[in-house]
């Protein structure tokens, strides 16, 4: 929706739909993500990814992001891996919390029934994931 009122919008978009527990916005300097468009993708920037239209739609979406606790910001700035890090460790306090069979959280996992008989949601999920990274 070129040229909408993004407050508007933000305010639709919210009375209209539930609001998610997390986004990530990966936000990327409008000329790394040109570069990348180039060097990577190996393509040629369409009309819409020049640096002017670029800077004007990572300042919508840093609004946002300040007025949306929701909205986690992420470095994309950094190497894929670090991204990638980055991620994980946004996200994964927030499965934990969310998914974790105890009410207090999972603070000894070497030592939790839930886990040991298999009805720990968040267990499962560190598992299918191959672990997160923080041991858990």
């Amino acid at each position: 929706m070129r040229g909408a009122n993004i407050a508007d919008l933000a305010t639709i978009m919210t009375q209209t739909y539930p609001v998610p527990d997390v986004v990530l916005l990966i936000d990327v300097l409008p000329e790394v993500g040109q570069h990348r468009i180039r060097n990577n993708r190996g393509e040629t920037p369409n009309e819409f990814e020049n640096v002017a239209n670029l800077r004007v739609s990572r300042q919508i979406f840093l609004e946002l992001a300040a007025s949306h606790p929701e909205i986690k910001l992420i470095d994309g700035n950094q190497a894929e891996l670090e991204v990638q890090k980055q991620v994980l460790k946004t996200i994964e306090p927030l499965l934990k919390e969310k998914h974790c069979a105890k009410a207090y959280g999972c603070d000894e996992p070497e030592l939790c029934g839930y886990r040991a008989t298999g009805h720990c949601a968040w267990a499962k999920m560190v598992a299918m994931a191959g672990s997160l990274g923080s041991g858990a």
